[in-house]
């Protein structure tokens, strides 16, 4: 006898006695097990596979969003270095610029200390003449005659001459240094 057939029997037996006592029904009983199994099992499965899925959209949402943070991690890196790389360029170009301007300064009080001796060369003693030292200058210069004359004019146009040459020794290694500056201006941009 099959199944269904063996529970209607026992179904029409519980009812003839009056009362409907399903533990009296066996095979009624198993069938709603089975079949409550059945279902809870493929909810069990429909759960699981809404679960896989949500899973693995929050996955690949987490990877993209990884990926987009590590790319812009990249970039400001990237922006980081060519800042490091502006910054250290400018700093050699000043240190440059600073080491020309040191050479020029130190040509400019060479020449200035140059200028100075000279002009004490030729005004202390037209000083010590004119303040009544006369004395003092004999001592060192015994005589100024005609051949003195022409050498403090000479010494005069000396230290005009020493002065322009000063002048250009100072000028010309700046004119220098400043197109040497806007040259690495030009070949940094």
């Amino acid at each position: 006898m099959d199944e269904s057939k063996l529970m209607i029997i026992q179904l029409l037996q519980a009812l003839d006695n009056g009362e409907v006592n399903f533990k009296q029904v066996p095979a009624l009983v198993n069938l709603v097990k089975a079949e409550t199994q059945r279902q809870v099992q493929t909810q069990a499965d429909d759960v699981v596979d809404e679960l896989g899925k949500q899973c693995q959209t929050s996955l690949m949402l987490f990877e993209q969003d990884q990926k987009q943070r590590i790319a812009s991690q990249r970039q400001t890196l990237r922006d980081l270095n060519q800042e490091i790389k502006e910054t250290q360029l400018k700093l050699e170009k000043s240190t440059l610029q600073r080491t020309i301007t040191i050479i020029v300064m130190v040509m400019g009080i060479i020449m200035l200390l140059a200028t100075l001796g000279l002009l004490m060369w030729v005004i202390v003693p037209m000083v010590l003449h004119g303040s009544g030292l006369k004395s003092i200058w004999d001592t060192w210069h015994p005589e100024l005659t005609g051949w003195g004359a022409v050498r403090c004019i000479g010494a005069i146009l000396t230290s005009f001459l020493v002065i322009c040459i000063e002048l250009l020794v100072i000028g010309v290694p700046t004119v220098i240094a400043i197109k040497i500056m806007e040259f690495v201006d030009r070949s940094d941009r």
